[in-house]
């Protein structure tokens, strides 16, 4: 996979991002149907986007009717409250959204799979067709692709140099060679450390920021795609693109901290022309 190629899938996943800002602000939820839908046709990273997007959202949805359940009918707490929460899902728009994903995403794939069996008349099973088997090396179902010289650990240790390296803009590795994995600064286990303590700063700062349910999905969906991935995402650099979300949520926290600690315009305006330049300077040297 190429930086080109996977062009359509962060478009995908910006669409379908765009459609759960409009919905979380202004509440409209067809749009967001559409988007998604659309966005599916693109790429199946943003399975992965909405699957954080609907369990917090879920999660929200039940918590609420198991509070009102609680207020209103305390005789019969426990018996009131699965009530309210099977007519909570039912009426859930996130369920909506999920069940809807699902079905289009199904339906998409099994017209790919109808298409190709066609065109191979017919002579060829299910289980062996070349997209069938393509999903199965894709996903962690078909583990002879992943050696047992790359164990978990190794995954796990790869992803958090990714994650590291999403952080730091290219004019920083302090060094001229594209193929620099980690910057000339820092060794390549406390490249790991880093990365982790910033996607575990990232994830827990999101549920300090409104609204929460965007930030959270921004800052973890990388890891929904990931992890049940893992032999396509273990091999492939590019991958590691779905890991943006962390740095969007990290940096937005520091600057609304350092707005509310200072309460000046100025270091904010600083702070963007500082980073318009690293960005220019780390083009420039690409």
């Amino acid at each position: 996979m190429t930086a080109t190629e996977g062009m359509p899938d962060l478009f995908a996943v910006m669409l379908a991002f765009h459609g759960m800002i409009i919905f979380v602000q202004e509440g409209r939820f067809r749009q967001l149907l559409v988007k998604t839908c659309i966005a599916l046709l693109l790429g199946w990273h943003v399975l992965a986007l909405l699957l954080p997007f609907v369990i917090v959202g879920l999660a929200s949805d039940l918590l609420r009717a198991r509070s009102a359940a609680a207020v209103s009918t305390p005789l019969s707490r426990v018996l009131c409250q699965v009530k309210h929460a099977a007519a909570t899902l039912i009426r859930s728009r996130y369920f909506l959204l999920g069940a809807t994903a699902l079905a289009f995403g199904l339906s998409v794939l099994t017209f790919n799979f109808t298409m190709e069996y066609v065109s191979l008349d017919g002579e060829t099973p299910l289980t062996e067709l070349p997209s069938f088997q393509s999903m199965l090396g894709r996903t962690s179902v078909n583990t002879g692709l992943v050696s047992n010289s790359f164990p978990w650990r190794t995954f796990l240790e790869e992803q958090l140099y990714r994650i590291s390296r999403m952080f730091v803009p290219y004019s920083l590795l302090g060094s001229d060679d594209v193929r620099a994995e980690i910057p000339t600064w820092l060794s390549k286990r406390w490249d790991a450390v880093l990365g982790f303590a910033l996607a575990v700063t990232s994830l827990i700062g999101s549920v300090f920021v409104r609204p929460r349910i965007l930030f959270a999905t921004l800052a973890s969906f990388g890891f929904f795609w990931a992890v049940p991935m893992r032999q396509t995402t273990a091999f492939e650099e590019f991958e590691s693109i779905y890991y943006v979300g962390l740095p969007l949520v990290f940096f937005t926290i520091v600057l609304l901290l350092a707005r509310r600690l200072t309460k000046r315009d100025g270091a904010i305006a600083a702070a963007a022309v500082a980073a318009l330049l690293l960005f220019t300077a780390s083009s420039f040297q690409m």
